[in-house]
Order: structure tokens, then C-alpha cells, then sequence
């Protein structure tokens, strides 16, 4: 899965392709070349290095499954509602034979508003069709289901460790897994539980 946008620099324009379905990429490279090119690092360095592939850990990193083929995408930095759906949107951009599959956490820190975003991204999930099945863990995330599509099937637990008893039995074929959730709810800890420590360097086709 490739995502290719066209970048300008003044009256320059660059093609640049990226090996990974996240928009927020194009966000960070422009950002990233509107300081270069203020700094006076010409164009040519600027393009090179945007093309590089840059994985960083627990930000949509592809990993290896263990004891079985398949990739897990470590995204499991952070969140909040607009990475949650850039993940999920991502997700659905992937092309691949294998199942998909989301664990994800609850969106900490949101205030008074955290149960109205948390069913936001039930509703924004209508749009993710090839999903089909989502492990909701958290006290806050629960309430997706209440917005959820029908064809997604939700199992809502409480902590990372009940989450992989519920994810180990549906790892029986090829699958795409997304984990995602802030940093509080520790499921870095399930990442490590299911992938090999070399990251994988292509998704799932």
C-alpha cells in the first residue's frame, strides 16, 4: 500500500511516495520541509530524506505476528479522536487477503466530552467495511458499541491482559491487526505478547 502526494515548495513541485496508507505522514513531511527549506537545506537533500522510510515505534509500526503469518501495527503510542480515526482509516486503506482486525484502547484525558468522542468513533467506523471484528479495551471505549455498524463485531474488555485471551483464538489465519489506545492503558505490553521483535517492513498484501 503506497501513498503518494505531491509536494511544493514555492513555484517547485516534488512527487513523493511513501510506503504506508497514513495521511498523517503528508502532514509531517510538509512540516518537516517547510524547516528545511527555512533553514536553506535545498530541495534535492529535502526530497531525499522525505522518501527515506522512517519507522518510529508505536506510531503505525508494522510488526511481525508470532507463530503465525500476518502483521501487527503498533500505534499504541497515543490517541485521541483524530489519530484514532486516522489509524482506522488507514486501516481500511490497506489491500490485503488477511482478516483485519482493531484492539483498541480508551482515549485518555478528554474531560467531560470523553464518552460523546469515544461514540464518534463508532460512528466514524461505518465507513471501515472490510473491519470485522474489534476488541474494545477501557472503561470509556465500551461505549463505541453503541455506535458501532453491524457488521463489526465488539467484545469489550477491561485491561490489555483480557484482551490478548480474546485475541490469541482469532490469530487462527493470516490476519491485520491495529493496536491502538493511549499510553495509560499499557497495550504496548499486548503488542510484545503477540509480535516478534523485527518490525516488518511491508504491510500485509
Amino acid at each position: 500500500t503506497t501513498l503518494r502526494f505531491v509536494l511544493k515548495i514555492y513555484e517547485n513541485k516534488y512527487q513523493i511516495t511513501y510506503k504506508t496508507p497514513h495521511i498523517g505522514m503528508v502532514n509531517t513531511a510538509c512540516a518537516a520541509a517547510a524547516v528545511a527549506h527555512i533553514i536553506g537545506i535545498p530541495d534535492a537533500c529535502i526530497v531525499k530524506a522525505l522518501e527515506k522510510p522512517v519507522i518510529v515505534p508505536g506510531r503505525f509500526e508494522p510488526r511481525q505476528l508470532c507463530a503465525t503469518r500476518g502483521i501487527l501495527i503498533n500505534d499504541c503510542y497515543n490517541a485521541n479522536p483524530e489519530s484514532m480515526k486516522a489509524a482506522l482509516a488507514a486501516l481500511e486503506h490497506i489491500e490485503t487477503r488477511a482478516q483485519k482486525i482493531a484492539v483498541l484502547g480508551d482515549m485518555l484525558e478528554l474531560g467531560e466530552q470523553s464518552l460523546f468522542w469515544h461514540r464518534q468513533i463508532g460512528r466514524f467506523m461505518r465507513k471501515s467495511i472490510s473491519l470485522r471484528h474489534v476488541i474494545l479495551v477501557g472503561d470509556h471505549i465500551h461505549t463505541i458499541k453503541q455506535t458501532l455498524p453491524p457488521h463489526i463485531i465488539a467484545q469489550t474488555v477491561s485491561s490489555w491482559q483480557d484482551a490478548i485471551t480474546i485475541l490469541e483464538p482469532l490469530l487462527h489465519k493470516e490476519s491485520l491487526v491495529l493496536v491502538k489506545g493511549s499510553r495509560g492503558m499499557q497495550l504496548d505490553k499486548l503488542v510484545d505478547a503477540f509480535t516478534q521483535t523485527e518490525i516488518a517492513h511491508e504491510f500485509a498484501s
